[in-house]
């Protein structure tokens, strides 16, 4: 949404805009949540871009390459190499690290980057905004939030006061749309211990060593025994993505 915001604005003569998934096409599949909402927006996903195809590092050799960076606020660990790339940052987490001079950044601690992405486009091109891309929106908040629940501590004023606004013009059912996308959330059917490893899996350096971490949906003795055998497959996924 926030590319097509920038592509309606005034189409930049030197730049091609493209809204980069930044993980492998094979993955998405993975999001169920996401692959749903998609087609309720009637957004043909075959049209994705996904980061295993785009040449990012040929691109940056030929300086041909800039990066603004959607609900993270720095580049994940195999892509530090890119760094000086970025140009721009919008996410709601707290930085975890200095944010380089230059880099255009939104930061504020709301329940959703959704939020300032919807706050842009209400506050500049609200004209874009129809029934199927507000519900792409809302339905973003509404599952980050936890359905604008303030007894989870998720949600903030702006969230609600955003959400609000993209509502008026979806109308969806909000307890039928938020039930669907958790239980999609957390909807490991079908899949093997490696796929459910990489569904939500994220990679920091503390000092020289590499860490990862994965969201499991299971109970934890369910993860380490039966068809999962929880602790070899942690084991295995670590050594094929050189964690320590």
């Amino acid at each position: 949404m926030y590319a097509y915001w920038l592509h309606r604005s005034g189409p930049i003569s030197y730049a091609l805009i493209i809204p980069m998934m930044n993980i492998p096409r094979v993955d998405f599949k993975l999001r169920k949540d996401a692959v749903y909402l998609f087609r309720e927006t009637g957004v043909d996903t075959t049209r994705l871009c996904f980061r295993d195809e785009i040449d990012l590092a040929g691109l940056h050799d030929q300086k041909k390459l800039s990066l603004s960076l959607l609900d993270h606020h720095h580049l994940a660990e195999s892509q530090t190499h890119l760094s000086d790339a970025v140009v721009e940052i919008i996410d709601h987490h707290p930085p975890t690290t200095r944010i380089p001079d230059g880099v255009r950044h939104q930061i504020e601690p709301v329940g959703s980057s959704a939020t300032l992405v919807a706050e842009k486009i209400i506050a500049n091109r609200p004209g874009l905004l129809d029934a199927r891309l507000s519900g792409l929106l809302f339905s973003t908040i509404l599952i980050d939030t936890v359905k604008l629940d303030t007894r989870q501590k998720k949600v903030t004023p702006k969230d609600r006061e955003i959400a609000l606004s993209l509502h008026q013009k979806c109308r969806v059912d909000i307890d039928s749309r938020f039930n669907r996308l958790a239980d999609l959330k957390s909807d490991i059917s079908g899949l093997g211990a490696d796929q459910i490893l990489r569904k939500d899996f994220k990679a920091l350096r503390l000092g020289q060593k590499i860490c990862g971490i994965s969201t499991v949906p299971l109970n934890l003795a369910d993860w380490m025994k039966g068809p999962y055998d929880g602790r070899r497959s942690i084991s295995d996924f670590a050594r094929r993505r050189g964690l320590d």
